[in-house]
């Protein structure tokens, strides 16, 4: 890697001097009426004026003493340099003017574009050069201050404007659209799980912290309130606690602006679809060092499913605060609530009729009760606050406070259905109460040593993170103690569960208590070997303890615990050979307890530990704006629990630990723009897992996923096309009683393996910009209308999303 300054501005006295001279008498040029289509997202001021200058074919000068921590509005659409500028510089407090070779920022406070000079023969130049940028703590999977680029590990970011342009509304839908992602919807209400190299994912971060883990929620909030969001495949590295080697989800969330902001957007679409959206920031002083953000959302409408309708509110604020003369300590307070109601939430429909035929029901069919519903909220508080000691070090502190609280009626059917009449099924409905609550704090000092005339990272971390998860389900039971089942009207109805008896909330059958208090310490370097080698290295030691408290109506109370302690460890190398080529292999250590679990001796049994190799390289084209990233990997995850056959049958059951399964493969992603005006999106997966015995595992994930998403510019106009694929996958199914299916033996009792189609939906979009503030978009998902089913697998299937379409109005003030 070629050392180099991490920032460096040049700005010559020379060159302000003569620019304000030539100012003295107005210029009209040829580049301040042409007119460019522009689009720079939100970003550091220094980083929009570098873009402007760039797209532009522009001089922009700057003093980097001025444009520090400032930050930039986004400009999109046809502008003059002057006028883009103007609203670039919007609440910053500073200026600009025009010289022969460009424009020139100044201070209107402290400083003149006109230099008091003698006279015009200048002698000499004199040329200040200002090298260095406070070192800051980045959210990868070190802690350390590297860019994705130097993070030797695959790493996916879709930002704002990706989000936007698609029109990704939740969290769900941007995953859904990350490189080597796979959704699943599992059909027990309407939660969803993600796969990653074979794995599930089930670890997410706020702003680089542990925010617990995840239980199918995170991934329905909004968007909105989200600058990014990364996605980091393979092991977690440092950044996160327990989890499996396949993905962590980081959030990125939107932070105050010094300028004044303001978009609303509103949309309509299919199935009586509503949304507005509210973005406001602004700085709260004159001086601009407080500001705040908030971001308020409302949606409304049907789906495709009869009597099903959901509703979402959010509201979201950060207040920012700078302190001291120089800014050098810097706070941020963070509050984000959600609620999503959804009424007639439905379990889906049987695969099969009673004579071993597939069903072929409506997309719509409901068979929820009228009692069904499912009603999610989630309300988290962040404190963060960091002090520059000065350019090489900083300190960091923060605290986040989540809730996650679930209830839900929800309908289950069982037995098998008559295809002419479409009777024989029975159901039951059941309340769940879950509440989830997770306090995680933070604590880092990160920064650069000079060894062996070489500049190098250093970042320690603490983390304590503490959670507690409650489930109480209620459902009605015969005098007998028997579940209460009621006969269901025929699946051919409008409402085949109207007869079903809501639950008694007096008859608890199931209430589980479980906390999670888990310790880490984390030591990371970044080690500068040679101009273009770097070696990264890190070790995480963690402490894991979990308390259970379970009770069931049939078999009372039960209670266990257990703890785990040990380290995991993070090495990476990265090879430079070129300025836009980096080369990398890295090892990754991730660690998932198994609390309860004893082996033949009665001990407790050491944490599952996921190790992942990958090897990579990572090119930037055309000044960084277009990239290529490959990475092959191999990931094993070792001392799994095998029951022991003699014991299986023992209380406890003992256990031994071996080599579970392993995950081979490769991930290839192409980011960035083709041409000025064409933009591509696109990756394609493919990997293999397999138990110790050679057996595939988790066939429920596809083998093999590629997704593509490109726009191309033309004038006012943007169009884009997005496609997902995906092959075939193979699940268990429960045969109706009695018939024999002639499919395979599965992996779930009393099941049987069949075969789940792989899909291939296409999406489009269309934008127009209207005027300089205002652009209208159109999205039509499922395009072609193919028929496909979100859900499959042991009892239900539910029949995926026809095509649709969303109509949204956005307007800049």
């Amino acid at each position: 890697m070629v050392a180099q300054p991490i920032k460096s501005f040049k700005f010559s006295l020379l060159a302000a001097s003569l620019s304000g001279v030539l100012l003295a008498s107005p210029m009209h040029t040829m580049a301040e009426v042409q007119v460019h289509a522009l689009n720079l997202p939100v970003s550091t001021l220094d980083q929009a004026i570098s873009e402007l200058g760039e797209q532009t074919g522009t001089s922009i000068s700057v003093n980097s003493k001025l444009s520090k921590d400032l930050r930039s509005n986004q400009i999109l659409g046809n502008l003059s340099v002057h006028q883009a500028i103007t609203q670039l510089l919007a609440g910053t407090g500073l200026s600009f003017a025009k010289t022969d070779t460009g424009y020139v920022i100044y201070d209107a406070d402290t400083d003149t574009p006109v230099a008091q000079l003698p006279d015009m023969h200048v002698k000499a130049v004199e040329t200040i050069e200002i090298l260095g940028q406070p070192i800051e703590r980045s959210s990868s999977p070190t802690g350390l201050d590297l860019s994705v680029k130097e993070t030797p590990q695959s790493i996916s970011v879709l930002d704002a404007n990706f989000i936007e342009y698609y029109g990704l509304d939740d969290v769900e839908d941007v995953l859904n659209n990350s490189a080597g992602v796979y959704r699943y919807k599992y059909g027990t209400s309407d939660d969803t799980l993600f796969s990653s190299r074979g794995f599930y994912v089930n670890e997410y971060v706020k702003d680089g912290m542990p925010a617990g883990f995840s239980r199918g929620q995170e991934f329905r909030l909004d968007s909105a309130v989200y600058d990014s969001v990364e996605v980091l495949r393979g092991a977690a590295g440092l950044m996160a606690g327990a989890g499996e080697p396949s993905a962590t989800v980081n959030l990125i969330s939107k932070k105050p602006t010094r300028e004044r902001l303001l978009n609303v957007s509103a949309e309509l679409g299919s199935f009586n679809h509503k949304r507005a959206e509210l973005d406001a920031s602004n700085a709260l002083t004159e001086d601009g060092k407080y500001a705040a953000r908030v971001v308020l959302v409302f949606e409304d409408g049907d789906t495709y499913v009869d009597r099903e309708d959901t509703q979402k509110q959010v509201f979201y604020t950060q207040f920012h605060g700078y302190f001291g003369a120089q800014e050098q300590t810097e706070a941020a307070l963070t509050l984000h609530h959600q609620k999503l109601d959804h009424h007639g939430v439905q379990w889906g429909v049987p695969i099969f009729y009673n004579d071993g035929s597939r069903t072929d029901l409506p997309a719509s069919t409901n068979l929820a009760s009228p009692n069904a519903f499912q009603n999610r909220e989630h309300t988290g508080y962040t404190f963060k606050i960091s002090h520059q000691l000065n350019l090489d070090w900083q300190l960091n502190g923060a605290i986040y406070h989540g809730t996650n609280d679930l209830e839900s009626i929800f309908t289950y059917f069982s037995s098998s259905v008559d295809p002419k009449t479409g009777l024989g099924l029975f159901g039951i409905d059941s309340l769940f109460a879950d509440e989830g609550e997770v306090t995680t704090m933070t604590a880092s000092a990160i920064g650069r040593v000079e060894l062996f005339d070489r500049e190098h990272q250093i970042n320690i971390t603490y983390l304590n993170n503490e959670t507690e998860y409650t489930n109480v389900t209620y459902e009605e039971e015969t005098p007998e103690g028997r579940r209460a089942f009621y006969p269901m009207a025929s699946v051919f109805d409008a409402n085949p569960a109207r007869d079903i008896q809501a639950p008694n909330i007096n008859q608890k059958i199931m209430d589980r208590l479980e906390t999670v208090d888990e310790e880490t310490l984390a030591l990371s370097t970044n080690i500068d070997v040679h101009d273009q080698v770097n070696v990264i290295a890190g070790i995480k030691f963690y402490k894991f303890k979990q308390n259970n408290k379970n009770y069931t109506s049939w078999q009372g109370h039960s209670a266990s615990s257990s703890s785990d302690d040990g380290d995991s460890k993070y090495l990476g190398l990265v090879y430079s050979p070129l300025d836009t080529l980096n080369i990398y292999a890295s090892y990754t250590d991730t660690y998932k307890p198994q609390p309860g679990l004893v082996d033949v001796n009665l001990a407790p049994i050491e944490a599952i530990t996921g190790q992942n190799i990958e090897l990579g390289l990572k090119l930037a084209l055309f000044d960084d704006k277009f990239n290529i990233n490959f990475a092959a990997f191999d990931t094993l995850l070792k001392n799994v629990a095998e029951a022991i056959p003699e014991y299986a049958n023992a209380t406890p059951i003992r256990y031994r630990q071996v080599d579970g399964a392993n995950s081979t493969g490769f991930e290839l992603e192409i980011a960035g723009d083709i041409t000025e005006n064409w933009q591509l999106n696109a990756s394609y997966s493919e990997f293999s897992l397999e138990d110790q015995q050679g057996e595939n595992v988790n066939k429920e994930a596809p083998r093999k996923l590629l997704k593509l998403n490109t726009s191309y510019q033309y004038h006012d106009w943007r169009a884009g096309l997005g496609l997902q694929w995906n092959n075939d996958t193979t699940v268990n199914v429960l045969a109706p009683r009695g018939v024999d299916l002639g499919l395979p033996a599965g992996t779930r009792r009393g099941s049987l393996a069949d075969t789940k189609q792989g899909e291939t939906l296409i999406s489009a979009h269309l934008g127009y910009q209207v005027t300089e503030q205002l652009d209208v978009k159109v999205h039509v998902r499922n395009l072609l209308d193919e028929s496909y089913y979100d859900t499959y697998g042991f009892v239900p299937k539910k029949a995926g999303s026809p095509r649709t379409w969303v109509i949204n109005a956005n307007y800049k003030f």
